[in-house]
This record gives C-alpha cells, structure tokens and sequence, in this order.
C-alpha cells in the first residue's frame, strides 16, 4: 500500500515538473497579510556556509510562520493566515488517546459558506481529559487556497510534512523524496528534514537523526555536512544548494 501510494506521488510530480496545469503551476497574485509579508527587492545571499551546486540570488523575503493547531476541543478554531483557518470537525478523546480530524478552510465570505482546501486526521497517544498536553501539528497558508502542515509527533519526531491546495492533498514527504532523490538517494536513505516557507521559495534544510549516520558512513562529504535546498516555491525547481557544517544539532 505504501508503495503504491508513492508511486502515485511520483506520477503527479512528474506531471507536475513537466509544466502541466498542477497546483503548483500557476503563480498567484499573493496579497501580503498578517502571515504574508511584503516582498522587498532581491539581494545578494550574505551565507558564508559551504556552498555546492547551484548557486543563485534569492529574494530577500520573511519566513511565513507556521502555528500549531488547536487540537482540544471540537471546532476548534485556528487562524493560519491569508484567510484560512484549521477547523477541528470531529473530535475524540478517550484512555487511548486523542483523535481528530482536521479541515482547512478558507473563511466565509458575507453570505457564502466556506470552502475546505482540504482534510486530515491527527492521532495522539496524548490525551487532553487527563491534563496531558497534547500538542497539534503546526500549518501555515502560503496563500489562500495552499496549506503546508508540519507533525512532529510521530516515531522519533521524525516530521511528516503535507501540502493542501484547494481540495487536493499530497505527502509532501514523498514529493520531496521524488524531486530530491538524485541528490538524497544514491546511498539509498532520504533523510528527515526542516520545511521553511516563504513567499516564493521553500527552504529544505536536512536535519540531524538520533546517532545521526543517516548515510552510508563511507561518504565523507555526508558525515561532515548537511544539504539545503531552496525551492521555487510554484515549480519546486531548485533555485540553490547549498552545505552545512552537520554539528552536533
């Protein structure tokens, strides 16, 4: 089942990178709002890390701020900016932990019902009836009709990150194992990651794992640095990579 579902990611970003009419495809006209900052003129990256492969100049934007959801009681309601919300629709907390399920929205309009931009289910083994703080996943809106979501709390914090956009859903996950896999993949590991927003571009930043020889450890380069990649944030082509003293964190 798992394989089949990546399989089906695969077939969507290869649909998606050869230019058809995909979610991504098609830039919107963004208007800045509390969560979407104005986009001041581009300037040179000031990054003194190690740098490798493609090198280019990024817009000099601010990060959207991604908010944990409310997760504790039902309907539950949290702002995510540029007009949507993250909705708690069905919401269960027992001995056995607490599961809901959550819907992203954009907010009514005088006179008009809103529209989901999309589903998800949350399972915690946390519950909130016996005082235990039980902690949502953490989304921002890029725009009115797109959602990433961040969820930290599976095995190992090892996040799992989504994307909505108007209806469709995708693992973002497995997207990213797709597009990245050339550079990822050649000793057979995709690594856990830090997704940041922004504007225009995504930040894909690998992140350290337990022991942390997430690679084959007869790879130097690997032991000694991490990758980031920065996205166009409508095509997901890689706009810069860069490489990062791995460190201790």
């Amino acid at each position: 089942m798992k394989k089949t579902k990546i399989l089906i990611a695969m077939s969507i970003m290869a649909l998606v990178l050869s230019g058809c009419n995909m979610p991504w495809t098609a830039k919107q006209a963004v208007t800045p709002s509390a969560n979407q900052p104005v986009v001041q003129a581009p300037t040179q990256s000031s990054s003194t890390t190690p740098t490798a492969g493609i090198e280019a100049t990024l817009p000099q934007e601010t990060a959207l701020k991604f908010v944990e959801i409310d997760v504790k009681k039902k309907d539950a309601i949290t702002q995510l900016g540029s007009g949507v919300v993250a909705r708690i629709r069905s919401f269960s907390d027992t001995e056995n932990g607490l599961s809901v399920t959550i819907v992203f929205e954009q907010t009514a309009e005088k006179g008009k019902v809103a529209k989901s931009l999309g589903v998800m289910s949350f399972e915690s083994a946390y519950k909130v009836f016996d005082g235990a703080s039980a902690s949502g996943p953490s989304a921002v809106a890029a725009s009115p009709t797109e959602v990433y979501v961040t969820d930290d709390s599976g095995f190992e914090s090892i996040s799992q990150h989504k994307y909505f956009h108007g209806g469709l859903s995708m693992n973002f996950n497995d997207v990213l194992a797709w597009k990245l896999r050339s550079s990822f993949l050649a000793d057979g590991m995709f690594p856990p990651y830090k997704l940041t927003v922004y504007p225009s571009y995504l930040k894909v930043e690998e992140t350290n794992y337990c022991c942390d020889i997430v690679y084959n450890p007869e790879i130097a380069d690997r032991r000694g640095y991490r990758k980031v990649f920065y996205l166009d944030r409508t095509t997901l082509s890689t706009l810069k990579e860069e490489k990062v003293a791995r460190g201790k964190k």
